[in-house]
């Protein structure tokens, strides 16, 4: 299901598909006074767990955020993309 432009904001999780990588959430952390704006600033999502890393953040997979498995937040790979018709 498409996002509306209203539901494509700060902190939503998103599908995108990243350049030589699979389609993956992200966690959109371009500020909502850019909305307006071609492209965002993303935070891709991988279920491959790495305790070791502490700057990766956790989060659980819930009916709210759409997510099938426990998934961290990758810090560390932060993209600015072309915003498309994303989905849930």
């Amino acid at each position: 299901m498409a996002l509306s432009q209203e539901e494509i904001r700060r902190g939503a999780i998103v599908l995108v598909r990243l350049a030589d990588d699979k389609g993956r959430p992200a966690v959109i952390v371009r500020a909502d006074l850019l909305a307006g704006l071609p492209y965002a600033t993303i935070l891709p999502l991988t279920t491959e767990l790495r305790p070791e890393v502490d700057f990766r953040i956790t989060v659980e997979a819930t009916e709210a955020n759409g997510l099938r498995e426990t998934s961290q937040v990758m810090v560390d790979w932060a993209q600015t993309v072309r915003r498309r018709p994303w989905v849930r």
